[in-house]
């Protein structure tokens, strides 16, 4: 069967699912449902995220590791964001936000439900670059290019370039390209076979934290985190 760019695939599904196993399911689709719901309400005032036409029941059975977020949001100080790939986009599924003098400035609010282009994201980059080549090829030829921030990256040649470093180092970091001030770093969240069912990043100020810092200080600690939770979905490196 050929694959396709598709909000999520039966194969991803499948892992996805396996998140959420403690929960019934009466539960779950209620906190999506509203989450949905949130999401939409958000949108029809927000100029930055796109409103999504969102399908009910496509990611119903996701809940993320809520506990190892809001861990790595209290070691860190820093806000943590949660998103699965939709299409060229990237949609959140849960934030653990942070109070940390300064983190206001650069949070962009966008609530459970909500969606950013992956392009200029460390979510969605990260995302990307950890998609079979084949999707990953074709998701890059339907992406629009457009200028967000001061560093965004406008052209698939660069993009793919940028993809193919953060599948080496394992992580990817956004300086600038989606709003002034903004700067994040993002780690997949991988399942059995290696694919990114969603990803982590942890959100800062860029007069909090230099590039510098934040490859090789915040790294490893999200990537830690990451790799706790890829082991739960059944990943081995």
């Amino acid at each position: 069967m050929d694959r396709k760019v598709q909000p999520l695939g039966a194969r991803r599904r499948h892992d996805v699912r396996r998140i959420a196993g403690k929960v019934e399911a009466a539960v779950l689709h209620r906190l999506c449902d509203e989450a949905v719901h949130a999401g939409d309400a958000l949108l029809e005032d927000r100029p930055l995220v796109q409103r999504p036409p969102f399908q009910r029941g496509a990611h119903l059975e996701l809940l993320p590791e809520a506990p190892h977020l809001q861990q790595l949001s209290d070691e860190t100080g820093f806000t943590v964001n949660m998103a699965i790939l939709d299409g060229t986009d990237i949609v959140y599924v849960e934030r653990c936000r942070s109070g940390r003098a300064g983190q206001r400035e650069i949070d962009l609010n966008p609530h459970v439900g909500a969606r950013l282009p992956a392009y200029c994201t460390s979510l969605g980059k990260v995302l990307l670059a950890f998609l079979p080549p084949d999707e990953q090829a074709a998701a890059l030829e339907q992406i629009d290019f457009t200028r967000r921030g001061p560093n965004t990256l406008t052209s698939r040649t660069a993009l793919g370039l940028e993809l193919k470093r953060v599948r080496e180092n394992g992580f990817a970091i956004n300086n600038e390209e989606l709003a002034y001030g903004l700067r994040s770093i993002a780690a997949p969240i991988l399942t059995h076979d290696g694919v990114a069912a969603a990803a982590i990043n942890l959100a800062v100020h860029s007069s909090m934290v230099s590039l510098e810092d934040l490859a090789a200080r915040l790294s490893a600690t999200l990537r830690g985190a990451a790799a706790d939770i890829s082991a739960r979905l059944g990943y081995r490196p």
